[in-house]
């Protein structure tokens, strides 16, 4: 950053910058980020780059959500609302504008994401299911499956397992949530041992992704379905 400073090369300091901020989303440091992503914007609109502009903005708009996303089980800030409904404008604005659909889909995971974390669960299950269409559509399996398991969320939120349940049918997880999701969804329609059977089968496919946490609740449903489903397992 500081060469490209020095030498006056606006062009490289902007990707440099660019890269920065996304090091810092990384961490989780969305307020670093966003002023990496900000000056960017400003470098790609002094060079008139329409593409690195977008570019820019997409980053920013990801840089505000962080700061506004409930970040308590990972050890950091609350909910910040006033952050989230800032996320939720700058991503509206860019899904108005023609770009790359990859950048697109993306934006709308993220705008899931917002509404989902303000309990708008209507908006969120419409967003997050567009976003998990278009990453499939698009051959994107790992963020098609990020939106998937937001979408699982968000149905067992408005008390949908069975909705849960279909959407997932024919098909195995690929990711943790995406089981977790499916067996909550099985539990709470008082299927316990289906529950068990789908993160034992998720345990057997993918034991790289398996954690201590994962086990625990493979233990509890399996004691739930023993004792006639009387046990209470928590969601989170």
């Amino acid at each position: 950053l500081e060469g490209y400073q020095q030498l006056q090369y606006p062009y490289e300091l902007m990707q440099a910058q660019l890269y920065a901020g996304y090091f810092h989303m990384q961490l989780h440091q969305g307020d670093i980020a966003e002023q990496y992503f900000a000056d960017a914007s400003q470098l790609a609109m002094q060079l008139g780059s329409h593409h690195w502009q977008q570019v820019s903005q997409f980053y920013l708009a990801f840089g505000v959500l962080d700061q506004g996303l409930n970040q308590q089980q990972r050890g950091g800030h609350t909910q910040r609302p006033e952050r989230l409904q800032q996320a939720i404008t700058a991503l509206n604005r860019y899904l108005s504008e023609d770009h790359n659909p990859h950048w697109h889909a993306a934006a709308q995971l993220f705008l899931g994401w917002a509404y989902a974390d303000l309990g708008q669960y209507e908006k969120a299950t419409t967003t997050l299911m567009q976003a998990y269409q278009n990453n499939q559509q698009l051959g994107m399996p790992i963020t098609a499956a990020y939106a998937d398991f937001s979408w699982m969320y968000v149905q067992l939120q408005l008390n949908q397992p069975q909705a849960v349940i279909d959407h997932a049918a024919g098909r195995q997880p690929i990711t943790r949530l995406q089981a977790r999701y499916l067996a909550r969804a099985w539990y709470q329609l008082g299927h316990s041992q289906q529950a068990a059977e789908v993160l034992s089968r998720f345990q057997q496919q993918h034991p790289d992704l398996w954690l201590p946490q994962d086990e625990q609740r493979l233990r509890d449903y399996r004691n739930a379905h023993a004792s006639g489903g009387s046990q209470s397992i928590l969601l989170a």
